[in-house]
């Protein structure tokens, strides 16, 4: 077979900054970035600076003799590709009604969406069908009444070239007279960007990091938890908050008494403690929010309390119970994680000499060491539906605990859970998982992959200068009191 030249006779984008081809080539042509801060139009994600689309809520639903109540249940990947499908073959010159009944074909490379995610406590049909990862190239196929092959392709990273890897072949197969290819990834997830926002803090972390070993590098020794692990995540916080720096240490003193909220106090004489704590940290939380919506800063409670939408905006009372809960884990999750990680560590010399030689390998160190030691002990959830977990039925609307450290040492799924395996690749819930889960987890991973590794390095025979352990008086959470360590002094 004669492979003949395949010509490319119209195209549709959307891309950051650019509705058109024309204008993408523009953006090419002149070597510049459309990375923005987050439209103040968007509900806040921390991410800071990313590439957003325009329009990306605006859809012609009725152009498409789609009903709305099926549009706003759609997948706006769904809802992106048949306009652009429409304007390539407007670019073309063709009249998408001389291709109805043709053997044209369509071919989408997808990486996936978060979006069914965020839809989950509403779904209905239309969520089914206006998300489903095969519907969207046939949801093309479809209008248009296109007969030729109609595939949704995922092959992760390379979607997109295997789309038009097979439409090539399709055409020189003879297979079909006219392919439409595309493809699609739009983020949708407050998970992702939040992280990619965590990440672009790793400088600032570092520096922080460094600061604080350089305080104690020259006296040999230090107490892990009051030196180090309390002030770093109450630093990290605050910035990322937009609170002053100067309020860190009565902030600590909130979070240490608001963490206990989740361990269920019994006493009158705690619940009256607990409540008085929360009013303070209320009230001071309660004027930041006040004070930046009159002098507006770039910390998340500034962006939050001056986002300009009255269906997606957080209330007042919202803005300040997630500020006290992202202070309260932040620190907690931190502490236990980075404490337990370390002692791990220091009990078995070889898997530290490992994390010495391999820095890069840093991210999966960590997740192995959650699992390993879980500083979150336990998650409860409630059965939305009757479900039969080994033999026993579990009805719908009762509560069920989870024992995180008892699932990270299932033998059934890590084959010897006992030991340190730097190799694994399987995931752990070491901080829960699901729609519900520590809010403060992805900044507690970020820095104790830092921490970790800048302590392993300047201190090299660093050990234990305890031999007695006090672990925290806690249901919920895994994590010692203190944490002495020595090592030789560095000037």
């Amino acid at each position: 077979m004669i492979k003949q030249p395949i010509a490319i006779v119209g195209m549709g984008c959307r891309f950051p900054g650019a509705n058109n081809p024309s204008e993408f080539w523009e953006i090419l042509q002149n070597g510049v970035h459309k990375i923005t801060k987050d439209p103040i139009d968007r509900p806040t994600q921390m991410t800071g600076w990313a590439g957003f689309l325009d329009g990306i809520d605006k859809f012609d639903a009725a152009f498409f003799g789609i009903y709305s109540e099926e549009a706003i249940k759609m997948d706006p990947q769904h809802r992106l590709l048949l306009e652009t499908s429409w304007e390539a073959l407007e670019d073309a010159k063709l009249v998408p009604a001389n291709l109805a009944g043709t053997d044209t074909g369509v071919f989408i490379g997808l990486s996936g969406s978060e979006y069914p995610n965020l839809l989950i406590e509403d779904s209905t049909f239309n969520t089914t069908i206006g998300t489903l990862d095969c519907m969207l190239a046939n949801r093309i196929s479809s209008y248009f009444d296109f007969q030729g092959l109609s595939i949704t392709i995922n092959t992760a990273c390379s979607s997109v070239l295997v789309a038009i890897d097979s439409a090539c072949q399709s055409l020189w197969n003879e297979d079909i007279c006219l392919a439409l290819v595309g493809g699609t990834h739009l983020t949708f997830s407050p998970v992702i960007a939040s992280r990619a926002s965590l990440n672009a803090m790793r400088p600032k972390i570092q520096a922080i990091v460094d600061d604080l070993l350089d305080r104690f590098a020259p006296r040999g020794e230090m107490e892990i938890i009051a030196d180090f692990a309390t002030p770093l995540p109450a630093f990290a916080i605050t910035k990322i908050l937009g609170l002053p720096i100067e309020d860190y240490q009565q902030l600590i003193r909130w979070s240490a008494k608001t963490v206990f909220i989740f361990d269920q106090p019994v006493s009158l004489e705690e619940y009256k403690e607990q409540n008085q704590i929360l009013i303070e940290h209320r009230a001071y939380f309660a004027q930041k929010v006040a004070e930046y919506k009159r002098q507006p800063n770039d910390g998340l409670i500034s962006q939050l309390a001056n986002y300009n939408d009255n269906i997606n905006a957080l209330t007042e009372d919202e803005i300040i119970s997630t500020s006290i809960l992202l202070i309260a884990t932040s620190q907690e999750s931190m502490k236990g994680l980075l404490s337990n990680g370390l002692l791990a560590l220091l009990k078995h010399p070889q898997s530290l000499e490992y994390v010495r030689q391999n820095p890069g390998n840093i991210e999966n160190i960590v997740e192995e060491l959650l699992r390993y030691d879980s500083p979150i002990q336990y998650v409860s959830r409630r059965a939305i539906e009757d479900v039969e977990v080994s033999g026993k039925i579990i009805h719908r609307g009762e509560y069920v605990v989870i024992y995180l450290g008892a699932v990270n040492h299932d033998p059934e799924y890590f084959s010897n859970p006992q030991q340190l395996d730097f190799s694994r690749r399987k995931p752990n819930l070491g901080f829960g998982g699901g729609l519900h889960y520590c809010v403060g987890m992805f900044l507690a991973r970020l820095q104790v992959q830092i921490a970790l590794n800048a302590m392993v390095q300047r201190f090299p025979d660093i050990c234990l200068n305890t031999d007695k352990l006090d672990w925290c008086d806690s249901k919920i959470s895994r994590r010692l009191k203190t944490l002495p360590v020595k090592f030789t002094p560095v000037a």
